[in-house]
């Protein structure tokens, strides 16, 4: 049988992605952990160019935030995934993770997501984050 963490792989992907997870320090609000990774870069590139404490703490917030939710979703992939292959089998736990991260890319057509920073100021889809 395949370790846990091979079989839902690109599930976890799709979660980092897609998946709304809580963050706050800055503000508060429900993004995905690659949101919080791409303002960290961000934050980041704009300390190097202009220098200052403030951006170097804007982009350790966001860094420490993605990072943290980025473990958190693996451990519930593997977790979720390796319960799925033993109670299941190994066909049946890849195939409940496809239907999972289809629902997860659907999840992103859906007004969960919501940050002050982004231009739509209520909840809104994947795409009103990235406006």
């Amino acid at each position: 049988m395949r370790p846990a963490w091979r079989l839902g792989w690109a599930l976890w992907i799709v979660a980092f992605i897609a998946l709304p997870v809580p963050y706050g320090g800055l503000e508060h609000g429900w993004v995905p952990a690659f949101w919080l990774a791409a303002m960290a870069a961000l934050a980041g590139v704009v300390a190097l160019l202009e220098g200052g404490a403030i951006p170097v703490q804007i982009a350790a917030v966001f860094a420490l935030q993605a990072a943290l939710a980025s473990v958190a979703l693996a451990a519930l992939v593997v977790v979720v995934s390796g319960l799925a292959a033993r109670v299941a089998g190994a066909a049946w736990a890849r195939r409940l993770c496809a239907l999972a991260a289809v629902a997860l890319l659907l999840l992103t057509l859906c007004p969960v997501y919501r940050s002050p920073i982004s231009r739509t100021a209520g909840w809104t889809s994947l795409g009103g984050l990235w406006r």
